[in-house]
């Protein structure tokens, strides 16, 4: 056995990811924002993710799914349901990332998003459920 030794967690928080699709287009809706950490690990820091968003005390995980595909896209959540929760990177961190699918209509996506208080400046991308696996 190794010898004694003594570990830090950060605590950060837990998330929501939301997939936003769109059933009748078969369509899928993704954001592009700026991440500071790709700026030397990436050809561009400008990365395409789902929509996502810490959880805030009291806030159930469908809330938080609707609140930020709002926020970050603009866009209003029908159905939504869960996918599967697993934790973000258990070496480093005790953040649990829960997924979920939500029914939106992609017709409704397009522009620039996210909060001002966030200096967030979120592009909305539509693209076929095909392409999006690519």
């Amino acid at each position: 056995m190794s010898a004694e030794v003594s570990r830090e967690i950060p605590e950060r928080g837990h998330a929501v990811v939301l997939l936003p699709y769109d059933p009748v287009r078969d369509e899928v809706v993704l954001i592009e924002q700026i991440r500071i950490a790709a700026y030397d690990t990436s050809p561009t820091p400008w990365l395409f993710e789902l929509v996502a968003g810490m959880i805030e005390s009291g806030e159930s995980l469908e809330a938080v799914a609707r609140r930020e595909a709002q926020e970050e896209a603009g866009l209003n959540v029908g159905r939504c349901k869960p996918i599967i929760s697993y934790l973000a990177s258990p070496g480093g961190t005790s953040e649990r990332l829960a997924v979920m699918v939500g029914e939106v209509d992609a017709r409704a996506a397009q522009g620039i998003h996210g909060l001002a208080k966030e200096n967030e400046d979120i592009r909305v991308h539509v693209v076929s459920r095909e392409q999006s696996y690519a």
